[in-house]
């Protein structure tokens, strides 16, 4: 077999998969950072409406992050189970006979769990498990937030090197998406805030004409004004 010979079935499909997973976790990853990494304004608005909410739900999704990447990076079988991650695809990719693209995926899982090795050690001793010792630390220092994207796409670019060898193609799973829809909900919330603001101004009798008209459009948006 030489390096030119096609994939397997079992390694497109298991790099199909891979790509699945690692855009799922873009998309978790972009919700992330376009609620809680765009701006103090952003974050600010977030508190005002629902604070232990949003307090919640960052550490869920960082945790969901967190997670998905350490699995990716996991080893590709443990105690007799396969397991969907970067280093099966390796594994499959060398038995094809693409010696070559199979070291370079070697070198770079490697280095990958190198720069990620605090995601791992949170996933193996405070989110997957309790350790001990690890639950009376009172702080657990995260990665940066560009540490995390740049681990990303790293993980991104091993598996596009398998798609350019395969059909000189590669897979977009990029920072994007759905920031759209951090912004939209930052967006609702914002105006929620601000016409219940006015709601009060009015019930109080501390208004103006032009605060009513403000109310009237935030209340009636649909209407042409």
């Amino acid at each position: 077999m030489t390096e030119k010979d096609t994939f397997s079935n079992e390694v497109l499909d298991t790099l199909n998969d891979l790509d699945r997973d690692l855009t799922f976790t873009f998309d978790e990853w972009n919700l992330f950072t376009g609620l809680f990494g765009h701006s103090e304004k952003r974050i600010d608005i977030l508190n005002s409406s629902s604070p232990h909410l949003f307090h919640d739900l960052q550490r869920i999704l960082q945790d969901a992050v967190y997670l998905r990447i350490a699995r990716l990076l996991d080893p590709a079988s443990m105690k007799g189970s396969k397991n969907l991650t970067l280093s099966y695809l390796q594994q499959l990719v060398k038995r094809s006979g693409h010696i070559a693209l199979a070291d370079e995926l070697n070198d770079g899982i490697n280095k990958l769990r190198r720069e990620a090795q605090q995601v791992l050690w949170y996933r193996h001793k405070r989110l997957a498990h309790r350790d001990l010792d690890a639950s009376k630390e009172a702080s657990y220092i995260r990665l940066s937030r560009a540490d995390i994207s740049s681990i990303l796409v790293g993980i991104s670019d091993l598996l596009n090197k398998v798609h350019l060898a395969n059909d000189n193609s590669s897979f977009y799973h990029r920072i994007g998406t759905t920031r759209d829809s951090a912004s939209s909900l930052t967006y609702w919330i914002a105006q929620g805030l601000r016409s219940n603001q006015i709601r009060h101004n009015v019930l109080r009798g501390k208004t103006s004409s032009d605060d009513l008209v403000k109310f009237f459009i935030h209340e009636h948006p649909t209407i042409d004004h």
